[in-house]
């Protein structure tokens, strides 16, 4: 399995309509990726959160550029992903080695939050 950390060009998806904007984005994003790493653009898959965070901006505003981890697996098939995004195996190893947390007792109270302080009040020279 290799990993590699890639910056694309995107400014060619600027040349698109602005209702082919963003999926012509995933389109050069595939392309880019299997130039680079030798692979076909059916063996390409775009991780769920890479595509949340292309289509966070809508289908009209595109980005120049992305900042993509490339990840090959053994079998061939390339994954794309934002540079720190985990897998699900990465957060289940996290979740096995931290420690568990002690219980609070049911008769603790949490502490009270301090109440905001009263500004200075401002008195006229009438009322004094």
């Amino acid at each position: 399995m290799s990993e590699e950390l890639l910056t694309v060009n995107l400014k060619e998806s600027m040349n698109a309509s602005w209702k082919e904007r963003t999926p012509k984005i995933i389109r050069v994003l595939k392309k880019e990726v299997a130039r680079r790493s030798d692979a076909d653009e059916e063996e390409i898959r775009v991780s769920e959160q890479l595509n949340e965070y292309i289509w966070a901006r809508g289908i009209r505003r595109s980005m120049p550029r992305i900042h993509v981890k490339v990840v090959t697996d053994e079998d061939g098939v390339v994954t794309v992903r934002l540079p720190d995004e985990q897998t699900e195996e990465e957060t289940e190893e996290k979740t096995e080695e931290e420690p568990a947390l002690p219980e609070k007792a049911a008769d603790e109270k949490p502490p009270e939050e301090p109440q905001p302080a009263q500004g200075p009040t401002t008195e006229t020279p009438e009322s004094q």
